[in-house]
């Protein structure tokens, strides 16, 4: 028997009971058989495909398992095949888009997961960039004294040479119920067609959140994308 899961997955930090596996994420799933008295579960079979968000199959992903340090890479149709401990994470990465960290699992039967990566976009100050959340994007517990979790969730990258404040501004076509959130360093804020967010920034990368809270997606948006821009403005000092 096997176990199957579809969907879209969340970093480490949500963990539900799905057929058979203790898993992070969501998606429909078939019951897999429970474990023979005295069988071991080790040395499970996981399978799946990598897709790029609201795109594509991926090639060339590397997949790699931290219960054994299995690794594979995807093919040309996006497939990838190991063989894991029992009890593992999952972690994709491929040049160019954001890592993926899946877990932890616990598997009783051979698995397929399915996992969608999204390309690294990043914006620096004074620039301003179109980008859109896809149903299928990842979920991404959020750095924040509350521990949420933005999802589906686009990522974006604000680069700065020096220590500045800068103004984030987003804004998308409004639509029924259509509420986004960003997080930017542990805060947020909730706008239905646009939300200005000044933030104070160190120098480096900072990521910025854009999404809807955790689980609230269809709830929200009933539309398999929503396109938005996103700018970012270098506040002046005080005289």
């Amino acid at each position: 028997m096997r176990c199957v899961m579809r969907g879209s997955f969340c970093v480490a930090g949500l963990l539900v009971s799905v057929c058979g596996l203790a898993a992070c994420g969501r998606g429909a799933a078939t019951a897999a058989a429970p474990l023979s008295p005295g069988a071991s579960p080790a040395g499970v079979s996981v399978s799946g495909v990598v897709r790029e968000s609201g795109a594509q199959a991926l090639g060339g992903v590397t997949v790699r398992a931290a219960g054994n340090g299995e690794s594979a890479q995807t093919d040309g149709r996006g497939v990838y095949r190991l063989t894991t401990a029992a009890r593992t994470s999952l972690e994709f990465t491929k040049p160019g888009y954001e890592m993926r960290r899946l877990g932890e699992f616990e598997f009783n039967s051979d698995a397929t997961i399915d996992v969608q990566l999204q390309k690294i976009i990043t914006i620096g100050p004074g620039e301003r960039i179109a980008a859109a959340i896809f149903a299928d994007d990842g979920f991404y517990t959020v750095v924040s004294a509350s521990g949420e979790t933005c999802g589906p969730c686009k990522v974006i990258r604000l680069r700065l040479a020096a220590t500045a404040d800068v103004d984030v501004h987003i804004r998308w076509e409004p639509t029924e119920s259509a509420s986004l959130v960003t997080w930017i360093a542990g805060a947020s804020r909730t706008g239905t067609s646009e939300i200005t967010f000044p933030a104070s920034m160190a120098a480096g990368e900072t990521a910025i959140y854009v999404g809807a809270r955790s689980r609230q997606w269809t709830k929200a948006f009933p539309m398999s994308a929503l396109p938005f821009e996103i700018s970012t403005l270098r506040r002046s000092s005080a005289p």
